[in-house]
């Protein structure tokens, strides 16, 4: 990994920070902007937390290995100012126990949250204080975001699952936006090939519709019957 200067960061993390105090973090140190090449680390299992880190271009991959070295996939990084190592920074931890690792180049910016809660100055007191008000709220998104996939996950077979997750995305009317199809069958925790068997057997029972990245209800009573 290798720095470079702090670009304009957009992210939920640094909202209600004026230019200069998000200046102020960078020329203390606090906050440093670094590259990484595909292949390359964040952070290990071994790294001592303390650092946010906020992606600015590229996409990571946060995982661990199990003691037989198979590799288990906890999320994906992939939207710029997206945020992520947040929590370890609040928890008592002598290490991380995953790993961040590009998956293709990518600049990630990392802010001392540890270091900068110890800062005794005005300055960098009100700083922290909106820092962690900011927080706070990506936070609570992001618990509400694990209770609404726990729900979706919890209808068994992968037809429950996938009514599941239709009817919780589901608004006043019966059509329904959803991401790709590999990105649906990440967040289901499925193969790809058996989410689209699935929706197709889905479709020739008269439950949806699909058409790309829209599907549309034609049975709700029967589709409820999986929840």
């Amino acid at each position: 990994m290798t720095p470079r200067d702090t670009p304009s960061l957009q992210s939920r993390v640094l909202d209600n920070l004026t230019a200069e105090q998000t200046a102020a973090l960078a020329r203390s140190g606090l906050m440093l902007t670094r590259n990484c090449r595909r292949g390359e680390r964040v952070f290990n299992p071994e790294d001592k937390p303390g650092n946010i880190f906020v992606l600015i271009s590229g996409k990571i991959l946060i995982a661990r290995d199990t003691p037989d070295g198979k590799r288990l996939i906890i999320t994906a990084i992939t939207a710029p100012g997206e945020i992520f190592g947040e929590v370890y920074a609040f928890m008592d931890l002598p290490h991380f126990d995953m790993y961040a690792e590009a998956t293709e180049d990518c600049a990630v910016t990392s802010l001392d949250m540890r270091r900068l809660m110890k800062m005794k100055s005005r300055e960098y007191a009100e700083i922290c204080e909106v820092i962690q008000t900011n927080l706070l709220a990506v936070f609570a998104r992001k618990t509400y975001n694990m209770n609404r996939r726990v729900r979706v996950m919890g209808g068994g077979t992968l037809r429950g699952k996938i009514a599941r997750y239709l009817v919780d995305r589901q608004g006043k009317n019966e059509l329904i936006q959803v991401p790709s199809r590999e990105n649906m069958a990440d967040y289901l925790g499925v193969a790809r090939p058996s989410l689209s068997r699935e929706i197709s057997r889905m479709e020739r029972d008269g439950l949806l519709e699909a058409a790309g990245r829209l599907i549309r209800i034609k049975d709700q009573k029967a589709l409820e019957e999986y929840l």
